[in-house]
């Protein structure tokens, strides 16, 4: 999924144009489709169902959300936490002198109070890099489970830590982990192997399958 979904104010659209831009700009940079669901579709005021039915399916379709809170609204917070529920990373973003919003920013995996258009530019791009990763990692796992490969081998170890170098951080690492083993739970034999690869990351293994502290 090469897809990024922006939730922001209807309200504040145009006040937050700039800043909206600004973040599709860093997206398309990278190399993903940036989503601003506002721009998309327009539903009236009886349509209530259809509209969230459509945002969960194109959350669905998205490999991480962004949330632009300089205007908070429960529509915003509910499409954050139905990502968050998918092990989707979350971005909290707004203006820095804006209100805070204590359950968007524990929620977060990644925090942006921007100043002004560069700044947020700047800290768009610094994130992304991460979440790219974040996002190859996950790819590289599931294919790993779903096609039932064997998971303590030189070639999965060779990948986590070139996946190390590039500046996944092991602390990073272990949550996102864990969150794909919540999220296919149902599952047992992939938690199991996301289970394993959680040890190589943790160190719970032989030292000779430890990607950190060797």
């Amino acid at each position: 999924m090469k897809q990024i979904y922006i939730s922001c104010s209807f309200s504040m659209q145009n006040e937050l144009r700039e800043a909206t831009d600004r973040m599709k700009q860093e997206i398309s940079t990278m190399g993903y489709q940036p989503f601003v669901f506002i721009e998309q579709y327009a539903f009236d005021i009886t349509q209530e169902k259809e509209m969230m039915i459509q945002a969960m399916k194109d959350i669905d379709e998205s490999c991480c959300l962004f949330a632009e809170t300089t205007d908070k609204g429960i529509g915003i917070g509910i499409e954050a936490g139905y990502a968050k529920a998918q092990g989707k990373p979350v971005v909290y973003l707004r203006q820095a002198d804006a209100s805070h919003s204590t359950t968007m920013s524990g929620m977060a995996d990644y925090h942006i109070l921007y100043d002004d258009i560069e700044d947020l530019g700047k800290q768009v791009k610094e994130v992304l890099l991460q979440i790219q990763l974040e996002v190859e990692l996950r790819k590289y796992i599931l294919d790993l489970v779903s096609e039932e490969k064997q998971i303590f081998t030189k070639e999965v170890l060779a990948y986590l830590k070139e996946y190390k170098l590039r500046g996944g951080g092991q602390e990073r690492t272990i949550e996102v982990l864990t969150a794909l083993g919540n999220t296919y739970d149902i599952v047992p034999q992939w938690r199991d192997k996301i289970d394993d690869v959680l040890d190589m990351v943790t160190g719970y293994c032989s030292p000779e399958w430890r990607v950190w502290g060797e």
